[in-house]
């Protein structure tokens, strides 16, 4: 029990001083995102390709590793699935977006450094062989459950099955850690060996993958509380102070936000002077439209529909 403690506590150390960091103004806060897109795009990717190019898999299949991955993968999405739409009674849409959450796991940012630190080298080489399938399967099946559930909803879809495909496709492409697995094995397959000096920088790079990755997250952590409490300041606090400041400088505080109102209550909250004009506008408008043989009002009735919506002021007799 002492040895998983110990294994796992720097683990949270790493992410508590990326929250400090942030939470301190220590760093700006703009950092995370550029260490995330950092590890993301070139720490992790450069650690998958040495793993998988230097890796010796012993003929071993990994059929059996990604049976008993994905079975958990849809144990977990399907009870996500279910909680939001039977539980809380949302559309298929939401369900599918739920159960992507609940069984799409941070492999990269908390699985690697913690296979890297509990296992070894060895466990790098079993997730980076879950990977290799992880995105490409996991991006499929979400977005094919997506096409599904908006055809069920609206009745109709937008793109079709093809394109979808080829759009999945045309991102896998793109992606930095598909693009370094694959690198890798190809390395592998073809026998080479890097040069030394590359295999220096290669290992020195790939060897920050994982405490970058974990003090980025912590640095995320902390900016989403400090959004927070900004959002929470401008809503509640600001106004509040505003109004004070006012107050003591001998002003008065500024007026609390109305609620809505239609158009013969805001006609009557006019000065007398304007709603004057306002009166004399549509007189002339309506002395201006030829008269209905149909009309049955007269005067007087409008004049009495007038005051009964505030648009002429009420002479004192």
């Amino acid at each position: 029990m002492s040895a998983i403690i110990f294994d796992v506590l720097p683990v949270f150390i790493l992410i508590l001083i990326g929250w400090v960091i942030v939470r301190s103004g220590l760093m700006a806060s703009n950092v995370g995102e550029a260490l995330s897109e950092f590890v993301f795009k070139i720490a992790v990717p450069l650690l998958l390709f040495r793993t998988i190019a230097e890796a010796d898999f012993h003929g071993a299949s990994p059929f059996r590793l990604w049976i008993v991955y994905f079975s958990g993968v849809a144990i977990t999405w399907t009870a996500g699935h279910i909680a939001a739409t039977r539980l809380f009674g949302r559309d298929e849409r939401i369900g599918v977006l739920a159960g992507v959450s609940s069984a799409f796991a941070n492999n990269i940012f908390i699985g690697l450094p913690l296979v890297e630190r509990t296992v070894g080298d060895e466990g790098l080489v079993a997730l980076s062989i879950l990977l290799a399938v992880h995105l490409p399967v996991m991006m499929v099946a979400g977005t094919v459950l997506m096409e599904h559930a908006e055809r069920k909803i609206a009745g109709k879809s937008d793109r079709s099955m093809v394109l979808v495909l080829r759009q999945i496709a045309v991102n896998l492409v793109r992606n930095p850690l598909v693009i370094g697995l694959a690198a890798g094995m190809a390395m592998h397959l073809s026998g080479l060996t890097m040069p030394t000096t590359l295999a220096t920088v290669v290992g020195q790079i790939a060897g920050i993958a994982g405490p970058a990755a974990l003090i980025s997250l912590g640095i995320g952590a902390g900016e989403i509380r400090r959004f927070r409490q900004s959002r929470h300041r401008q809503r509640h606090l600001e106004p509040e102070a505003a109004a004070a400041a006012r107050l003591r400088m001998g002003g008065e505080p500024s007026p609390r936000p109305q609620p809505r109102m239609d158009s013969s209550d805001r006609v009557d909250l006019l000065r007398p002077d304007r709603r004057q004009r306002l009166a004399d506008r549509q007189s002339l408008r309506r002395r201006s439209q030829p008269r209905r043989l149909d009309d049955h009002r007269d005067d007087g009735a409008r004049r009495h529909h007038g005051l009964a919506l505030g648009l002429f002021p009420r002479r004192l007799s």
